[in-house]
């Protein structure tokens, strides 16, 4: 306890050590889960991560000091780190990238006397201690985050977890006594979305298919000046509850709206309403799957893009699930008519999705 404690070259370097291994933990459970969509991997890096910097033996729920501990330890780390930024080169890139790793796990110290530590578990929503609560905890830190690292790939992480627990979390039965839910973005999706919104052009990202928000955190986190529209029927459960969550992320006014119906009539309406309305610099499609319902959402799209320049992208186009037959036959056909000019595909655990121009 005397070397734990003391103020020494070897504590200090137990520190950095400690936190440079919670770091390089977090890493590599955050790459596992990227490769296969397996929260698996992240959620047991982010228990060994916190594992590091609490006493080997501890009460069952450990005092305020442990959480202390590994808060210096972290700073420590972010010290050294911070002095090997100002050098020019790979080394600098490096430490950036490290300092960017130690800013979540400081934000996740802060929390490791509470049991269990927002937003990594949804264990106080299945318990019934309110979701409410959870929510605005949840959405607190995530702001934190995001302000602090724009487009960071495990900010991205931990807000495609922190929805995915809640959408499970706030599941319930409809009339018919079954509860339903419909399959969100990967990550390996919400990352490459990520991407295209963090361009310098992208002010204004417009998508059908809100969902669970998925998407709609990597739109928001990765574009810190842009908004973003989302139109979704609002027929599952969970949805509202996700929403609530994105827009205290990201509570700037104007940034985050979601139109609640029918994407074939809602979209014609906000069409009609806003002829002045400004043009989408990127689009997401990912509402119905029937062919007639991802017509209406690729075609009535166009008139809130700019042809040759906004980026569209149509999710499930050409994969082997039947729930890809509408996309992909709409996508394809527009392509083929001259009325889109397709730039690219990208697959991810399933998931295919295309992007391109109107023409």
């Amino acid at each position: 306890m005397e070397s734990r404690r003391g103020g020494g070259a070897h504590a200090r370097g137990l520190g950095v050590r400690r936190a440079a291994a919670a770091a390089a933990v977090w890493r590599a459970g955050a790459a596992a889960s990227g490769e296969g969509g397996d929260y698996g991997a992240l959620g047991g890096a982010v228990a060994a991560a916190r594992g590091l910097w609490r006493p080997s033996v501890a009460p069952p729920r450990p005092p305020a000091a442990g959480a202390a501990e590994g808060a210096l330890a972290l700073e420590e780390a972010a010290a050294v780190l911070r002095a090997a930024a100002g050098a020019p080169g790979l080394g600098e890139l490096s430490a950036a990238r490290a300092l960017s790793e130690l800013a979540l796990l400081r934000s996740l110290a802060a929390h490791a006397a509470a049991e269990p530590p927002p937003p990594l578990s949804a264990g106080n929503v299945s318990a019934g201690l309110g979701l409410a609560p959870w929510v605005r905890a949840s959405a607190a830190q995530l702001r934190r985050l995001a302000e602090a690292l724009p487009g960071d790939r495990l900010v991205i992480a931990l807000g495609h977890l922190t929805l995915s627990a809640l959408k499970f979390g706030a599941l319930r039965p409809g009339p018919d006594g079954l509860a339903r839910t419909i399959g969100s973005s990967t990550l390996g999706q919400a990352w490459w979305l990520g991407r295209q919104a963090a361009g310098a052009t992208v002010r204004r990202i417009c998508e059908v298919g809100f969902n669970a928000g998925h998407s709609a955190f990597a739109f928001l986190a990765s574009a810190p000046a842009a908004s973003l529209i989302s139109f979704d029927l609002g027929a599952m459960s969970y949805t509202s509850a996700c929403a609530q969550l994105v827009r205290l992320a990201f509570p700037r006014s104007g940034r985050f709206r979601l139109v609640v119906g029918p994407s074939n009539e809602t979209l014609p309406e906000f069409v009609r309403e806003r002829p002045r309305e400004p043009r989408c610099d990127l689009i997401f499609v990912d509402g119905g799957h029937e062919r007639a319902e991802a017509q209406s959402d690729l075609l009535w799209m166009s008139h809130l893009a700019e042809r040759g320049r906004s980026l569209v992208v149509m999710d499930d186009v050409g994969c082997p699930s039947p729930e890809c037959d509408g996309p992909t036959a709409v996508w394809e056909e527009l392509r083929a008519g001259g009325r889109l000019r397709e730039l690219g595909c990208e697959a991810d655990s399933g998931h295919r999705w295309c992007w391109g121009t109107y023409v």
